[in-house]
C-alpha cells in the first residue's frame, strides 16, 4: 500500500513539474512576443544610390496596431500594397512587389519592437521599362509615445 502511494505521489510531482515547465515556457514566449500597440514616433533615413550620404531624416507618427505593424503607409499613393506582412514574436517583416504604368517597385523590410523602442531596415529597387533601376536603403528607429489619438 505504501509503495502504491509513493508511485502516485511521484507521478503527481512529475506531472506538476511538467505543467509548471510548460506554463513557464508559454509565459516566456508571450512575454517576448509583445508589441506595444499605440502611437509611435518613427524616424526614417533614406540612402539612395548616387545621392549624397547626408540625406535628411524624416520623422512622423503612426498608430501601430494588430492590423498595422509596419512603419510607413500600408498603401502608398500609387496603390501599391504590401504583399506579405509576417510577424514572429517582436519581429515584423514584409515584402513589396508592385507595378504601375511603366514603373516598378520591389523590396522587403524588417523591424524589431522592444518594449518602447523599435528599429529596422528596408531595401527597395525602383525602376521600370526604359528606366534605370534605383536602389534605396531605409533605416527605421522609433519610440512609443502613448495611446493612439482618435
Amino acid at each position: 500500500m505504501i509503495r502504491h502511494t509513493r508511485r502516485i505521489t511521484f507521478r503527481h510531482c512529475l506531472l506538476s513539474l511538467c505543467f509548471v515547465g510548460i506554463g513557464f515556457v508559454s509565459f516566456q514566449d508571450n512575454a517576448q512576443a509583445r508589441i506595444k500597440y499605440g502611437l509611435w514616433e518613427i524616424t526614417v533615413t533614406v540612402k539612395m544610390d548616387g545621392m549624397p550620404t547626408d540625406n535628411p531624416s524624416e520623422v512622423f507618427q503612426k498608430c501601430i496596431n494588430r492590423n498595422n505593424l509596419t512603419p510607413g503607409n500600408n498603401v502608398d499613393k500609387d496603390g501599391c500594397d504590401k504583399d506579405k506582412v509576417n510577424r514572429k514574436g517582436d519581429t515584423v517583416n514584409w515584402t513589396v512587389n508592385c507595378a504601375k504604368d511603366k514603373h516598378t517597385l520591389t523590396g522587403s523590410g524588417l523591424v524589431v519592437y522592444s518594449d518602447t523602442t523599435m528599429s529596422g531596415h528596408a531595401e527597395f529597387q525602383a525602376g521600370g521599362k526604359e528606366l534605370a533601376t534605383m536602389n534605396m536603403k531605409l533605416q527605421y528607429n522609433g519610440k512609443y509615445m502613448g495611446k493612439c489619438k482618435k
